[in-house]
């Protein structure tokens, strides 16, 4: 992964790059206080693959322990829990109301977790913690963002009546009005498009 980690962080000037994962691309922003975050776009009740680097960089080093919350939770969203094996044969812990919608998938690079069925309410501050058994622990953000497309648009004409196919006829050279209305979770634009061209 191309982000900067908590590790990293004292090391090394952070400079902003682009994520690397699966899903829209988003800008990493580093803060000289806190943590660096990586933006995470999903539409309403699509798949979230939020990334969390783990990195074994000794043959005598593995992971212990991986915790991802989300904004100040208490409790773990979802756990890994590999103190008395390898991380292949951990053992995974999701919460409650996760447990037939997550799955945390280390063999890729960045490792992944997998949310699907992905919801308005769960959008916010999503936080990777893995625990290592020589490393220092390392901390990874990502602020997932839910897109909630808007609902069929609606066009009427200038009496406020619902057009729906072929309208008309109209006399030439005659002006004509028309308006389109929708809703959605976001704010979001509506084009009239003519022939391939914006209107």
């Amino acid at each position: 992964m191309d982000c900067v980690h908590d590790s990293d962080r004292k090391r090394q000037k952070p400079t902003p790059k682009e994520c690397n994962f699966e899903g829209e691309p988003a800008e990493c922003t580093f803060h000289h206080d806190r943590l660096p975050q990586c933006g995470y776009l999903v539409l309403d009740g699509g798949r979230a693959e939020l990334p969390c680097d783990v990195n074994v960089t000794t043959v005598e080093d593995d992971v212990t322990l991986i915790l991802w919350h989300r904004e100040d939770s208490g409790s773990p969203l979802y756990s890994v829990d590999a103190r008395e094996t390898t991380l292949p044969s951990a053992k995974h812990f999701p919460s409650i109301n996760m447990s037939s919608r997550a799955y945390f998938n280390a063999s890729g690079s960045p490792s992944v977790l997998r949310i699907d069925g992905v919801k308005k309410s769960e959008e916010g501050l999503y936080r990777c913690r893995v625990e290592y058994r020589r490393s220092r622990t390392e901390t990874t953000d990502v602020l997932l963002t839910v897109i909630v497309p808007p609902k069929e648009a609606i066009i009427m004409d200038e009496y406020g009546q619902h057009l729906r196919g072929v309208i008309g006829p109209y006399n030439e050279g005659f002006p004509l009005g028309l308006a389109c209305e929708g809703e959605g979770g976001q704010l979001f634009f509506i084009s009239f498009i003519l022939f391939g061209i914006y209107l």
